[in-house]
């Protein structure tokens, strides 16, 4: 899996079913407060986000520990797309 693709899976589906986290692209940007723009660049893989947003990203998402240390696996690894 990429950055990309897990982080648009995280903002789109929870443990709860798809669409719980309840987050929209410009929500989800809004609730860490970046540009909607910038986060579909993240999740495009044509960007990556910064180990700070991502935090602040996996927080607002309800991110388990597991998808936490993937994030960051994949975003050290600069496997974003």
């Amino acid at each position: 899996m990429t950055l990309a693709a897990l982080l648009t899976h995280l903002r789109t589906t929870s443990e709860r079913g798809p669409t719980a986290a309840g987050f929209g692209v410009a929500s989800a940007a809004r609730a860490i407060g970046i540009n909607r723009r910038t986060l579909f660049r993240w999740e495009a893989g044509t960007r990556s986000p910064t180990h700070d947003d991502l935090l602040l990203l996996l927080d607002a998402y309800g991110a388990n520990g597991e998808q936490r240390v993937e994030a960051e696996r994949l975003r050290r690894a600069g496997v974003t797309s």
